[in-house]
C-alpha cells in the first residue's frame, strides 16, 4: 500500500494526490443501494428430511455472490475516490483530466469517454492516474481510514481487492 503523509498520497505515476473526508452519508447510501440487488441463498428440497434447506455451496449462487461483491467493491470504490479524492500534484508532462490526449487512446480501444465532469475524473483516476490495482486499493483505503471506517470493514474489503488480483479480474474502465 502506498504511504499516506500530510493527508497526501504518491500513487505509481508520480501523481500527488489529496486525501479528504467523504460524506458517510454518501458511502452509507451507495452500501445500501448495492445491498439490495445481493444474491438470495437458494434453498432446495431434501427429500429424506422433507423440508427445504438452504444451499449455500450452488455453484450459479456462488458466481452471482462473487460478481456482487465485485460490484459493491468497485461502486464504494468509486464513491470515495469520487468523494474523496483530488489532485494535489502532477508530474510534468502528465495529461490533465481535460487532455484529450488520454482520452483519445482509450476511445481508440472502444471505451466511451464520458461528457459528465465527475465521471470523466474517475475514469481518468481508474485508467490513467492510478491505472494499477494498488494504487486503487490504496486510495480506497486511505479514504476509509480517513471516514473512520471500522478496521474490520477495511479488512474485509482488502481481502475483495486481493481476491480479484488473484483471479486476474480487470477493473472495468467504466460502468
Amino acid at each position: 500500500m502506498h504511504e499516506i503523509k500530510d493527508g497526501k498520497m504518491t500513487v505509481s505515476t508520480g501523481i500527488v494526490f489529496k486525501i479528504g473526508e467523504a460524506a458517510i452519508y454518501v458511502l452509507d447510501a451507495v452500501r445500501r443501494k448495492v445491498k439490495k440487488e445481493e444474491p438470495q441463498v437458494p434453498v432446495v428440497y431434501i427429500k429424506d428430511k422433507d423440508r427445504d434447506e438452504p444451499n449455500p455451496n450452488d455453484p450459479d449462487y456462488l458466481k452471482a455472490l462473487a460478481q456482487w461483491e465485485e460490484n459493491m467493491t468497485d461502486k464504494l470504490t468509486d464513491a470515495s475516490i469520487l468523494m474523496s479524492v483530488s489532485v494535489d500534484k502532477l508530474p510534468d508532462g502528465f495529461p490533465k483530466v481535460e487532455d484529450e490526449s488520454w482520452a483519445k487512446k482509450l476511445e481508440l480501444l472502444g471505451i466511451d469517454i464520458p461528457d459528465n465532469p465527475d465521471e470523466r475524473f474517475l475514469l481518468w483516476v481508474k485508467c490513467c492516474a492510478a491505472p494499477t490495482a494498488e494504487d486503487i486499493y490504496s486510495l480506497f483505503l486511505a479514504c476509509a481510514r480517513k471516514i473512520g471506517v471500522p478496521e474490520e470493514d477495511v479488512a474485509d474489503s482488502s481481502a475483495l481487492f486481493r481476491n480479484r488480483k488473484k483471479r486476474g479480474t480487470n477493473r472495468r474502465a467504466s460502468d
